[in-house]
């Protein structure tokens, strides 16, 4: 059987983003709704449902993963009204589309923190639930607002600077990680609780639990005093799976207890049954679904074997706009193409309504494009991303048929795009690079950005007595202040180095300088943006001061630093910021 890939489901108006997974061998009489986590969970949990989703779909059970509404691929936006109830009537609307897609008569749900929590709500309100699985539920709606507002304080992010225009969140509003609830949606959140069930979500629930945390006891007894029958195992793996994208670990302890206890509880296979199976046809359609005013989006493989997985973003078809170029987003690190904080999301649906084609583009291995190897998923740098990359701009200028595309990525995303440039792939009409780390990708280098400001700390404090008097006191990270020392008088050493092998005619393999000189001479448009004091801007200063001076006055090349934001633009209003430069740009050099 097996038929499956990614489609939009739901209401007309406000489609929802799917992704089913049928089964393999002999199909079971009940289907399993994956519910996703809320914000940046959903963003670190992607990769590890996905792997759920498949052992699931392995052993019999027909399998949809989806976004809530103005959530993930899905339209909407997070601070429009009615969330809860509406995040909930995504939960029913998937579960209706798996009863029809799949032919089976009863469902599963498995909810994964706030995700348990609308899984259970909308279970209660159904006949046809047959089970539950509760991974490290949400009980309370305070309670999941308190922990992320406590998140929200430890990352000590900066305020928004004055005159940043509608960076101010209403009064009740709440940002957590790169998202807002907004107060109509915190409240509501502040009032939901799990506890307050008066009807049963299903006959047969199992809750895993954290094997780090205290047992949470008031789920249990409350679906046991709707007469379910629970069961209550805890289990390793969960913080590994809410890890930053690009370190998550498969919680294959968790996966197996799922896939196993589901397998126990739905033995029975499904009486033959028409299937509906147009999700693979779905993808690549001509019409695509109105996911916002003005703007329609398609799912679409890039390559015959439909690996290669992206969600295009087109101007609607009546709309009176001009043609303009297609832009190629790349991920940013092992985040999937929705972006950092969603901002892929947002950029591509603004850029649409302006009139560019805009793809937003799973590299192999991240997401959800399979990679080369059994081994290569989850690899930020790999040597497969330009030839993706190539197959993805050979998709927009041959099937889209678009004169030249815009690539443009952050962070990893931002350094493929830099070779791609580098390259000079025949489709490549510019390049916007937001905060690389690197420009030469050396294996080993350290993913953590966090790691990369410490390393900056220790360079600038090096010859202070504070620093030398913490190092007395055992304060200082002997091996890190190591790494830091040989880095840097590698770094210098190269840099220093660069000048003098040009005019002997011996250039280096890397000379970032030669290189940025190179792809604005082949006429590449060439937008670099740095957060000030982000590691890339350092690295640039460092290894090409002299070339971007002379640059600065060439028509197709321009840098720009903002001030404020992380590496991933996470504060709320560091998004307009971002996007409206992102836009003015296109808007002067690309229209």
């Amino acid at each position: 059987m097996n038929a499956g890939g990614p489609f939009f489901f739901g209401p007309q108006e406000r489609p929802l983003f799917g992704w089913y997974h049928g089964p393999e061998g002999a199909p079971r009489d009940v289907g399993v709704v994956i519910c996703n986590p809320l914000g940046y969970e959903a963003i670190c949990a992607h990769r590890s449902l996905r792997h759920l989703a498949r052992h699931l779909a392995h052993a019999g059970f027909p399998t949809l993963r989806f976004d809530y509404d103005g959530t993930g691929d899905s339209a909407g936006h997070d601070r429009d009204p009615d969330r809860l109830a509406r995040w909930v009537r995504s939960v029913h609307a998937a579960a209706d589309d798996l009863k029809t897609r799949a032919g089976v008569s009863r469902i599963a749900m498995v909810g994964v923190r706030m995700g348990a929590a609308l899984a259970a709500l909308a279970a209660s309100e159904r006949d046809d639930t047959a089970s539950l699985v509760w991974i490290n539920g949400c009980a309370s709606g305070r309670t999941y607002l308190r922990e992320l507002r406590a998140l929200q304080a430890a990352l000590d992010l900066r305020p928004a600077p004055a005159g940043t225009g509608n960076a101010a969140l209403e009064d009740g509003a709440q940002e957590a990680v790169g998202f807002v609830f907004s107060a109509e949606t915190a409240s509501a959140l502040g009032r939901m609780a799990v506890t307050g069930l008066t009807r049963r979500p299903a006959p047969h629930i199992l809750m895993i639990e954290r094997d780090d945390l205290p047992h949470a006891a008031a789920p249990a007894v409350t679906f046991r005093a709707l007469e379910a029958a629970v069961s209550v195992e805890r289990l390793p793996g969960f913080a590994e799976m809410m890890l930053d994208p690009h370190n998550t670990q498969i919680p294959t302890a968790i996966v197996h207890a799922t896939t196993t206890w589901l397998a126990a509880q739905h033995a029975d296979l499904a009486p033959e049954r028409p299937v509906v199976t147009d999700a693979d046809g779905a993808a690549d359609d001509d019409v695509g679904s109105a996911v916002a005013p003005g703007v329609r989006e398609q799912v679409v493989f890039v390559d015959r074997e439909r690996r290669l997985f992206g969600v295009l973003s087109s101007p609607a078809p009546d709309a009176a706009l001009p043609r303009r170029r297609a832009v190629l987003l790349l991920p940013a690190g092992a985040i999937h193409r929705v972006g950092p904080n969603r901002l892929y999301v947002e950029a591509a649906r603004r850029w649409a309504r302006l009139g560019y084609e805009v793809l937003r583009f799973d590299i192999g291995g991240i997401g959800d494009s399979e990679p080369p190897t059994s081994s290569g998923e989850n690899v930020v740098y790999s040597d497969w991303a330009i030839e993706h990359a190539r197959l993805a701009m050979g998709y927009l200028t041959e099937k889209r048929g678009k004169n030249g595309v815009v690539v443009a990525g952050l962070c990893s995303g931002a350094y493929h795009g830099f070779h791609i440039a580098r390259a000079a792939l025949p489709s490549a009409a510019g390049v916007i690079m937001i905060n690389p780390i690197v420009f030469y990708w050396t294996p080993g280098t350290s993913l953590d950005v966090v790691m990369a400001k410490q390393t900056d700390r220790y360079r600038k404090g090096i010859f202070k007595p504070e620093v030398w008097a913490k190092l007395l006191r055992g304060q200082i990270d002997l091996r890190l202040a190591g790494q830091v020392v040989a880095r840097r008088a590698v770094s210098w050493g190269h840099a220093a180095s660069l000048p003098w092998r040009r005019r002997l005619g011996f250039p280096a393999e890397h000379d970032l300088g030669e290189d940025l000189r190179a792809i604005v001479t082949k006429g590449i448009d060439m937008f670099m943006v740095f957060c000030a004091g982000d590691p890339g801007i350092e690295l640039l200063n460092t290894q090409a001061a002299s070339t971007v001076r002379k640059l600065r006055s060439a028509h197709n090349f321009r840098l720009q630093q903002i001030d404020g934001p992380d590496h991933t633009f996470t504060p709320i209003w560091a998004h307009e910021l971002l996007l409206a430069s992102l836009t003015s740009h296109l808007l002067a050099r690309h229209p």
